[in-house]
């Protein structure tokens, strides 16, 4: 929500940017807009309100260009006003709001008194080792497979994985190495599990390594789909990365996909 009102703020400031700039340059007098019944009249008024018809001017469609001006005139004076008082408003709501308060109210309790309570808000350590502590048995390696350790002490598939698994680690990104799924009625493990701990949104993310074999980009594409049917969509919950035998994954756009969807 921070995150919204913050962007919305620099929305309205370059709207406001905008609309002064427009009035820096000032038009003199009112328009005054007359509907007829087969035409629209346009008036020049010179006068402090509508009654000071003597100080009025018919603008014809030569002068439209003065209408347009007197119009748009009259909008931002009133969007200016408007403008600053939801920039105030924003202002006021976030010197008051304090997002971390409630949440470590919790913790911050003796954990004899934690089990006893049902919190409606944790802080991040807290939600992050219950989103960890899940407990499930780690996908099988055929023999042969290398001893692919990271630094996180979990034994992965490829020296890509281990590249990403240690940079998630690095950058502090919860994460899961092949947790399983049931998806349309059988088991899927993703390569990772991830967490986006300021939002608290789960993502799946899956480094598709032999892009080059069509066996395995077929199965892949129906894995894919199965994904989508259960709602991890690409863009919004689902993460993808891409190899061939020839051409390892990016890890320059991994990390641009970290900042996108995990920061």
């Amino acid at each position: 929500m921070l995150k919204e009102l913050k962007l919305k703020q620099k929305k309205l400031q370059k709207m406001l940017e905008t609309v002064e700039s427009r009035l820096a340059d000032p038009v003199s007098g009112r328009l005054e807009v007359v509907a007829r019944r087969n035409k629209t009249e346009y008036y020049k008024c010179n006068g402090p309100n509508q009654n000071s018809s003597r100080t009025r001017t018919y603008l014809k469609h030569t002068d439209l260009d003065e209408a347009r001006r007197l119009a748009q005139a009259a909008y931002d004076k009133k969007a200016m006003k408007m403008i600053r008082e939801q920039i105030e408003a924003a202002d006021a709501f976030l010197k008051r709001w304090d997002e971390g308060k409630l949440k470590a109210l919790y913790g911050k309790m003796a954990p004899e008194r934690r089990q006893l309570i049902d919190p409606v808000e944790i802080d991040d350590d807290t939600y992050v080792a219950k989103w960890l502590d899940k407990q499930y048995q780690p996908g099988r390696f055929d023999p042969g497979y290398p001893e692919l350790i990271t630094n996180n002490g979990e034994r992965v598939r490829s020296k890509s994985e281990k590249i990403i698994a240690d940079e998630l680690l690095r950058r502090g990104i919860p994460y899961l190495y092949e947790y399983p799924f049931v998806i349309e009625g059988r088991t899927v493990r993703p390569d990772f599990y991830l967490l986006n701990v300021r939002t608290r949104q789960a993502f799946i993310m899956e480094l598709l390594g032999m892009m080059d074999d069509p066996d395995y980009a077929k199965n892949n594409i129906k894995k894919l789909n199965s994904y989508a049917r259960e709602g991890f969509i690409p863009g919004k919950n689902l993460i993808l990365l891409y190899e061939t035998h020839d051409q390892p994954v990016d890890i320059a756009v991994f990390r641009m996909l970290m900042d996108t969807y995990l920061k």
